[in-house]
């Protein structure tokens, strides 16, 4: 029994050594290569305790504080060494490797069905645990191989093509001035809202069902419909502590519903319920617009389209999407709002980019949109400084040479780039906001290097939302920034708290003063 618990205890000790992602761009500079005759031999590779590190995770979850980032970054900087290797007894090595030279080569060789371990969870609960709710598509999260492929290849050209966010800009504008309105109404005598936060989430869910199920949910109303109170209530369980628990601590869940798992389940249950009917009211929609031959198809149409009226795909992607997109979006907006405001002079910049594009008077266009550098510059600064996902792995998939060790087929690998995106090395003046670092040719942008950047993740496993997400915090702060400036009134500046998901650690205060 001692043997099966801690055989269990080394399973979930290892699954909290993946602190995830999904997201990234091209590049063309060749992967880093060492001949595999001329590398050092695996077992040289520097060891990192596996019982300081249980203790240091320990110590986290205790204190509701788990910063797995900074007990990465202690064992770097320990084994002075860019890559380590964290023996987990029962299961075998976790290798973490924290230059993105090894990053390129990984990720570059990731083969047809690349293999993201921190999904597991999802695997085993959607096909193990739950395959009445979710046997029949188990979704991107809880497939992998070619079974994930096939999805994945199935959704990639409505979602994932540069143009597809740019046909609901319309939709999310609306949504953008509903929310104006929310906050408007929440604001106290001196123009203060004292916490951002809920109402980005408000927001983030809006333009999520909206894009994916043509409906709105009403979410930015008050007081809120009940479905979309319930459906806010509920996917904050689902990413919120119980998952972590489920992922980072004993897999007792596997044997016994335990509180956590329960709680999660019962979620996912709401949320699946939910979800479901919004699907069914969104085919009937699609199919009374194309017998009328009006409107215009939306996401779930052009699934529907492609994949089949009874495909269970649409239903697969909309849960998904609404699982993964309103606590991810919800919490870079709050970030962005936050770098905007501890930074005046980096807002005016971008409020004067803003203006040069679209003058007061004028409407906002997709040209407009994709003209306005410095406003996906203030996106890509705030998930260089604050990412709400921390970062990603691989299982290898052949031999590879990382950091100059021979690395076998099969070894699972983890990058955490929340450091290495602040390092000098890879960016000038590495501590600071500057949106403008991402305007092609400019100086400040010449060190960085393309892997030490990709909170979305990289190739066929980029984030498959990142289009939409991109597009709505982009209208969001073009449209509030064209009506307010921003002043962060809080008391003591926001940080990261970790878990699945980053959070602010701290109420988002912010002031709206208005420009005119």
């Amino acid at each position: 029994m001692l043997k099966k618990v801690t055989k269990n205890y080394g399973k979930q000790i290892c699954r909290s050594l993946h602190a995830i992602s999904s997201t990234q761009q091209t590049t063309s500079l060749p992967p880093s290569s060492c001949p595999w005759s001329n590398a050092k031999p695996y077992e040289q590779i520097p060891n990192y305790s596996f019982w300081e590190w249980s203790k240091k995770v320990g110590e986290g979850r205790k204190a509701q504080d788990l910063r797995l980032q900074d007990i990465l970054q202690d064992a770097f900087d320990k084994t002075n060494s860019e890559i380590i290797k964290i023996k987990i007894p029962f299961l075998g090595d976790q290798l973490f490797v924290n230059n993105p030279d090894d990053v390129q080569t990984l990720l570059q060789n990731d083969g047809k069905y690349p293999d993201e371990p921190v999904f597991e969870f999802f695997e085993y609960y959607r096909t193990k645990k739950r395959p009445d709710m979710f046997g029949k598509c188990p979704g991107l999260l809880g497939t992998k191989g070619k079974e994930w492929g096939d999805i994945r290849t199935a959704v990639n050209q409505d979602l994932m093509r540069p143009a597809s966010a740019s046909y609901y800009l319309d939709d999310i504008i609306n949504i953008t001035e509903d929310l104006q309105k929310l906050v408007e109404a929440n604001m106290d005598g001196e123009k203060v809202v004292h916490d951002l936060t809920p109402f980005l989430f408000r927001y983030a869910m809006e333009a999520v069902t909206a894009v994916f199920l043509d409906t709105r949910l009403g979410c930015l109303q008050e007081p809120q419909p009940e479905q979309a109170k319930e459906l806010i209530k509920n996917v904050n369980l689902l990413v919120g502590e119980p998952l972590a628990e489920l992922v980072f601590g004993l897999p007792i869940w596997k044997l016994i519903n335990t509180k956590p798992y329960k709680i999660y389940n019962d979620a996912s249950e709401v949320v699946h319920k939910l979800s479901s009917d919004l699907v069914d009211q969104g085919k009937q929609k699609y199919l009374d617009s194309k017998k009328s031959q009006k409107g215009q198809i939306k996401m779930l149409g052009k699934l529907i389209e492609r994949c089949g009226l009874e495909s269970p795909i649409p239903h697969a992607m909309a849960m998904d999407a609404i699982f993964a997109g309103m606590d991810t979006t919800g919490n870079t907006s709050s970030f962005l709002f936050y770098q905007l405001a501890v930074n005046p002079e980096e807002q005016e910049k971008v409020y004067q980019n803003i203006m040069e594009k679209v003058p007061a008077g004028e409407a906002l266009s997709v040209p407009s949109l994709l003209d306005m550098k410095l406003v996906k510059g203030a996106m890509n600064e705030t998930l260089r400084l604050m990412p709400v996902v921390q970062g990603l792995g691989r299982v290898t998939q052949k031999d590879l040479v990382l950091s100059g060790y021979k690395i076998p087929d099969g070894t699972r690998v983890n990058y955490n780039f929340v450091y290495t995106m602040k390092k000098e090395k890879y960016f000038q003046d590495a501590d600071k906001f500057m949106p403008e670092r991402w305007v092609r040719g400019h100086d400040k942008g010449k060190k960085m290097h393309p892997f030490a950047f990709i909170p979305f993740s990289y190739g066929s496993r980029m984030c498959v939302g990142r289009r939409v997400a991109e597009m709505e915090m982009q209208v969001l702060i073009v449209q509030i920034l064209r009506k307010y400036k921003l002043e962060f009134v809080g008391s003591k500046p926001i940080g990261l708290k970790g878990g699945l998901i980053s959070t602010p650690d701290s109420p988002l205060t912010i002031k709206f003063i208005p420009r005119y």
